[in-house]
């Protein structure tokens, strides 16, 4: 099952919520997530968070509703991803988890990269880009048309055998280490890239 997730950071007025729901499983509204459904005439299977920066008007639109404390020790995105491994989702997809505050979004990206959330593949979606959580061990592989930019961005101290194929520059089982910027701006020359490494945390992004 699949998941979309919108979360309460910024939501580029062009990115259509509706279009994204309607090709997902299940909808989750995280906190003021709703507020973003709302404008977009989509009502999610389910609300969840702490609620303080829903509109209270809003807070029945949802088909069930989990309200957590405003002083407790995780975000409201951390909740909605235990709650999406409880529920045996595998493909989720963050919405408006970006811009704002520099503190939420780092912390988004560095949460979904958690290995306890290995069986989730979760992607992070915005207008014109789309950032992907890889896990080691597994090939992925992704479509664009030639000249389509995809970086991948190391996460870890180091990232082992990193192969990328499909693209202007392919790499096959390098090293890539925290910082660099080896594996930034590489483009597709065929329709699919593909990309598989054996330890580390990675990020792929590919830009739309």
């Amino acid at each position: 099952m699949n998941a979309l997730l919108v979360v309460n950071g910024v939501c580029a007025p062009n990115l259509d919520l509706a279009a994204l729901a309607a090709k997902h499983t299940v909808v989750i509204a995280v906190d003021g997530g709703l507020n973003h459904l709302h404008r977009h005439g989509v009502v999610p299977d389910v609300l969840l968070g702490d609620l303080d920066s829903v509109d209270a008007a809003l807070r029945s639109a949802a088909v069930a509703t989990y309200q957590f404390p405003v002083e407790k020790d995780q975000t409201d995105l951390e909740i909605a991803l235990e709650y999406a491994v409880a529920q045996q989702l595998t493909e989720i997809t963050l919405a408006a988890a970006f811009g704002g505050r520099w503190d939420q979004t780092l912390a988004n990206i560095l949460l979904a990269l958690q290995p306890r959330y290995a069986t989730l593949n979760v992607c992070l979606v915005d207008v014109d880009q789309t950032l992907y959580v890889l896990h080691p061990g597994r090939e992925y592989a992704f479509t664009g048309s030639a000249g389509t930019v995809i970086s991948l961005v190391p996460m870890s101290a180091e990232v082992h055998d990193v192969s990328i194929a499909g693209v202007k520059w392919p790499l096959d089982a390098v090293t890539l280490t925290l910082g660099s910027t080896w594996s930034i701006s590489n483009e597709f020359v065929k329709s699919t890239a593909t990309v598989h490494f054996s330890s580390g945390r990675l990020l792929c992004i590919v830009m739309r």
